[in-house]
């Protein structure tokens, strides 16, 4: 007997169970993974690359977020565990493993993508710092990026309570994505309130959205709003304190879309 009163076969027994527990929960992280890639992406891909994607994406914690056991379960044999998971996941992060370990490719010319930020920006240095970080995250998953300067000079339209743009907006991005060959365009908008603050300095509410487009058949991709609250002692630098918050989040949920996008419908 144990010092618990447990023979050592019970012991043993509680091991092995507790050591099921634990290699299911590992399996599930995988398996979790792979039925949300199986959402997002063709199924030609998931049914020929799945070995390949569960090498690339090991470990699985590092894709996830967050990761909850809702439940466990052993029958009453205790030969099977059940077990219920959800979490949270890094689809960016997923994505540049799977082209970087050469799993998934964008061909010998990769589509080409253009960021575009209104002209409400204001300071063209501000503009070119979230573009900067965008492309980034672009070339990362073997994307092509455009490069342009003056472009986001001639191009702006007004937030709307509905986030998606009137037809002739649509219009005016779609002819200036062409102009500059770009497969896509993410095009993102801003709109900010600034006022001087009681202990001094300035405030800017801000508010910041994102479209992703396809110029060919001009549709609309994906599509987020994204709102922050800045401070300084002048309202641009207010503002881009408020940009430099939220820009890696714009950054991630804009280049998450634009792959969704990408690979949702294909076979590559």
């Amino acid at each position: 007997d144990g010092p618990n009163g447990l023979d050592a076969s019970e012991r043993a027994k509680g091991a092995i169970n507790n050591l099921s527990i634990i290699l299911t929960v590992s399996f599930a992280r995988k398996k979790l993974l792979l039925d949300f890639l199986s959402a997002k992406f063709a199924p030609e891909i998931i049914d020929n690359l799945s070995e390949d994607i569960d090498i690339a994406l090991d470990p699985a914690e590092d894709f996830l977020s967050s990761f909850n056991v809702v439940s466990e379960r052993l029958n009453e044999d205790e030969t099977k565990v059940t077990i219920t998971v959800e979490g949270e996941f890094k689809f960016p992060e997923m994505i540049n493993a799977l082209v970087q370990n050469k799993v998934l490719s964008f061909g010998k010319q990769p589509p080409k993508v253009m960021v575009l930020p209104s002209s409400r920006f204001g300071d063209p240095a501000v503009a070119k710092s979230l573009r900067a970080l965008i492309y980034n995250k672009i070339k990362e998953a073997g994307l092509r990026s455009v490069d342009f300067e003056s472009a986001g000079e001639s191009v702006s339209f007004r937030i709307k309570s509905n986030v998606t743009p009137t037809a002739v907006e649509r219009q005016m991005l779609v002819r200036t994505a062409v102009q500059y060959g770009a497969d896509y365009l993410v095009y993102i908008d801003t709109e900010s309130d600034s006022r001087p603050f009681t202990q001094g300095g300035y405030i800017a509410d801000t508010t910041f959205i994102h479209t992703i487009l396809r110029p060919n058949g001009a549709l609309i991709l994906g599509e987020s709003i994204t709102s922050e609250r800045g401070s300084g002692s002048t309202a641009s630098l207010a503002f881009a304190r408020a940009l430099d918050s939220v820009a890696p989040v714009i950054a991630r949920m804009a280049i998450a879309q634009l792959y969704e996008s990408i690979y949702s419908d294909s076979d590559v």
